[in-house]
């Protein structure tokens, strides 16, 4: 498998499955060092900057919440994002 080059390239239910597992938790993008990273959810290889423009994209359809701007950003599904991927909310959501 190549690695992804575009957005598209990235199953957006994939990332949001991974999300709704860390319920109550907020994931990062990149490394993510102790905290739950996206990349996980991604194709292996896939470069730091396409990971949060996808995160952005997601964000834009108001799947997740969080920051995109580049810092660690805390995502956190959102309910339409569980909607999305036909789950129900189990923990609190911690709102951005």
């Amino acid at each position: 498998m190549s690695l992804p080059r575009q957005c598209k390239d990235i199953d957006t239910a994939m990332v949001l499955r991974f999300l709704a597992q860390h319920q109550g938790h907020w994931s990062t993008w990149g490394i993510g060092y102790s905290m739950p990273t996206v990349a996980d959810a991604m194709p292996p290889g896939t470069p730091p900057k396409l990971q949060l423009a996808k995160m952005r994209q997601i964000m834009r359809r108001g799947f997740s919440g969080g920051c995109d701007c580049g810092c660690r950003g805390d995502f956190e599904i959102t309910d339409a994002g569980l909607a999305f991927i036909g789950e129900l909310r189990t923990k609190p959501y911690n709102g951005y």
